[in-house]
């Protein structure tokens, strides 16, 4: 039968469509509401895809790219404070972060390599200085020895000769010779007692470290004309040989430096206990000077008096601080270790 509807007839039918709709009761609601339906659950489907997309990125990214970063930036953290055992870990895979990591780790195990061998010669260099000192001290106190009680003792004995001879010298010619004589053997003998002493003074071996800084000090105080002023704690026993050594070594530098440079009319010197430490302080009125200067030229090798200091210390297991500016003064802090003489009670 429609197949019978003529064109006129189908026209008829598609106008008269709209037409019993508007005159329908059905809503709009229920009429499309299986479309809104089938609309409402393709979008949540398709907003649990995207939210599953974006979780599973966000995871991704996390796990194959920030987590590796975080890991080298933690291990950079570590080899900028030292610790050049860090390593960044995981996989080493064929790609470009996997061959940042790769590399990463290698740089750090050349590190650790290099901080290994630079101990190892550190310690050595260390050890050598410390037999160079030892061999040092060992000549010195040898010299020392030599100087007072062999030369020292045979001038003494040619100056009480030659005063002797000096009671009943005959003519008067021959008294001015043998006072004349008598003189610069003494000048001989105070130039010797000063060598021994700038050496090793004998006070540093049969009393220890206290005696050995007041005879020393108030010696090349008199001799510069400075005035000196000591306060120097006593020790409850003797302490380890080469804090002693280097303790007194490095006031001798100091004074030296002050009575050639200073033009200073005063000098302190302290010699005290503090937590654990024993603590050497050296100071001066003097003219001061600049210490970064210093340091630089010494580092040009145009000087090693300060980088001497500083060696002494650390070589005793201290640490030295230098403290000058021009006009005020030097002052010059060195604390050891308090070890003590394992056979000091013995002696």
């Amino acid at each position: 039968m429609s197949a019978n509807l003529t064109g006129i007839d189908r026209l008829a039918i598609t106008c008269a469509v709209p037409v019993l709709y508007k005159r329908s009761c059905v809503p709009k609601t229920i009429l499309f509401a299986d479309g809104n339906r089938l609309l409402l659950r393709n979008l949540i489907w398709l907003a649990i895809a995207a939210l599953l997309a974006l979780a599973l990125g966000w995871f991704g990214g996390n796990l194959l790219i920030v987590r590796p970063l975080r890991a080298m930036a933690k291990v950079t953290a570590r080899l900028a404070a030292g610790d050049f055992t860090a390593r960044a870990g995981g996989p080493h895979g064929h790609d470009e972060l996997g061959g940042l990591i790769s590399s990463f780790d290698q740089m750090a195990e050349t590190l650790e390599q290099r901080e290994f061998e630079r101990k190892h010669n550190s310690h050595k260099l260390q050890t050598l200085s410390y037999r160079v000192v030892e061999i040092q001290e060992t000549e010195r106190r040898h010299i020392a020895r030599e100087l007072h009680d062999e030369i020292g003792q045979s001038l003494t004995l040619a100056e009480m000769n030659l005063r002797a001879a000096l009671k009943n010298p005959g003519t008067p010619a021959l008294a001015r010779r043998l006072q004349a004589s008598v003189q610069a053997v003494e000048r001989v003998l105070e130039q010797v007692q000063d060598l021994a002493l700038n050496l090793r003074p004998s006070l540093l071996d049969d009393l220890g470290l206290g005696p050995a800084l007041q005879r020393y000090t108030q010696r090349q105080a008199t001799l510069a004309g400075l005035q000196a002023r000591l306060r120097i704690e006593p020790m409850e026993n003797r302490l380890e040989p080469l804090i002693e050594t280097e303790c007194f070594r490095i006031t001798q530098e100091a004074l030296t430096n002050i009575i050639r440079h200073a033009n200073a009319r005063t000098v302190m010197i302290e010699l005290t206990q503090e937590d654990g430490h024993l603590h050497l302080c050296v100071r001066d009125d003097g003219a001061g000077f600049d210490v970064k200067h210093a340091r630089e030229a010494a580092h040009r090798g145009a000087s090693l008096g300060l980088l001497g200091m500083e060696e002494r210390a650390a070589l005793a297991g201290g640490i030295l601080e230098l403290d000058s500016c021009s006009g005020e003064g030097t002052r010059v802090d060195a604390w050891f270790p308090l070890k003590w003489r394992v056979n000091s009670l013995a002696e």
